[in-house]
């Protein structure tokens, strides 16, 4: 489990404490430094410690590096008919970049209206429900995509159907016990029905269509309704938009290159 944090929020950390914990794991932190001193950063002094990587970057984006290569190690694990641990990385590390490019997109617009790490972070996580789903009820996660896949349904309702409750309610629950920020929370719990988690959920639901639409399908060939609201929420024209998709395959190549051994 990476924890980065203090007991109210293990968002919120201070540097020191990001470091002390990063030093622990010799392998995150050296695949952290590897990241920073890439071309991708563009930094023109090398950076040889943690502690210097998180003056130079700074907590937010220190965290949201730490994440991105320890949900990597987490998909790991070999791929099956049911779940591909690789194909689902993808995804959630195309939709963390959309979300951020959207974040930065609005913040142009409206200086400070969201916080684009943690627009990132909502990314990353907003599917973690589906991990505990394949790890945890496998039998019931393989009848949930054999139904998707027959009966032309979204994800999701075929979660509902099987199971009663859906990933992200799963995700949910285990926000809590992590202790993300509730607008973190409420944007991967509500990416579906983005009308009820706030722009945050707005963000995540374009990102992962976006994603969907560049190929990074993690499960299913589905792609899920897009909520017309959007448009209105985020106010972003369609050539922003393709814009965003091709900064999504952009960073996503170079991020892959960087975490791949």
């Amino acid at each position: 489990k990476l924890y980065i944090g203090d007991d109210d929020d293990p968002t919120n950390a201070d540097a020191s404490k990001i470091a002390e914990v990063l030093i622990l794991d010799p392998a995150l932190a050296a695949r952290i430094l590897r990241m920073i001193n890439s071309a991708f950063f563009g930094l023109t002094k090398k950076v040889e410690r943690i502690d210097q990587a998180v003056v130079f970057l700074g907590v937010n984006q220190i965290r949201s590096l730490a994440l991105t290569a320890s949900v990597f190690s987490m998909f790991s694990a070999e791929k099956n008919d049911i779940f591909d641990p690789l194909r689902f990385w993808e995804h959630s590390l195309t939709v963390a970049i959309g979300c951020r490019m959207i974040a930065k997109t609005l913040n142009e617009r409206t200086p400070g209206q969201i916080d684009i790490e943690d627009a990132f972070l909502a990314g990353l996580l907003h599917d973690v429900g589906k991990i505990l789903m394949a790890q945890y009820f496998a039998p019931a996660y393989e009848k949930i995509i054999r139904l998707a896949q027959t009966k032309k349904l979204p994800l999701y309702d075929a979660e509902l159907a099987v199971l009663g409750l859906r990933h992200t309610d799963i995700g949910a629950r285990l926000f809590e016990t992590w202790k993300i920020k509730d607008h973190i929370s409420l944007a991967a719990r509500f990416h579906h029905e983005p009308g009820s988690g706030g722009t945050f959920a707005y963000v995540v639901h374009l990102a992962d269509l976006i994603s969907r639409g560049l190929g990074f399908l993690p499960d299913t060939d589905e792609i899920p309704r897009l909520d017309p609201r959007v448009w209105i929420e985020l106010d972003l024209s369609d050539a922003v938009i393709e814009r965003i998709g091709y900064q999504v395959l952009s960073d996503f190549e170079e991020t892959r290159a960087l975490l791949q051994d």
